[in-house]
């Protein structure tokens, strides 16, 4: 029989590992998916139909803006190691 290795058990526990961030990413999204309109609709007096469009224009590109600047830093940090 083999002994399981250090480096064989974090293989074999990797994919636990992801799987549980996965369920915690997903479960925290559908909490805030489920609070947004109630509290974006108090926040603007009801009148989503004014408001909605432009809050999710101004959401996506801060998005996309974190997003590209979360990229920029990673290679910035992957070419000083090397």
């Amino acid at each position: 029989r083999q002994r399981a290795t250090p480096q064989t058990r974090r293989e074999w526990q990797r994919p636990y590992w992801l799987g549980g961030a996965l369920f915690l990413i997903l479960f925290a999204f559908w909490i805030l998916d489920s609070l947004k309109d109630p509290i974006f609709g108090e926040l603007v007096d009801g009148n989503l139909d004014a408001h909605q469009p432009p809050a999710k224009l101004v959401s996506v590109v801060t998005t996309l803006l974190l997003v590209c600047v979360i990229e920029v830093v990673s290679n910035r940090r992957q070419r000083l190691r090397q």
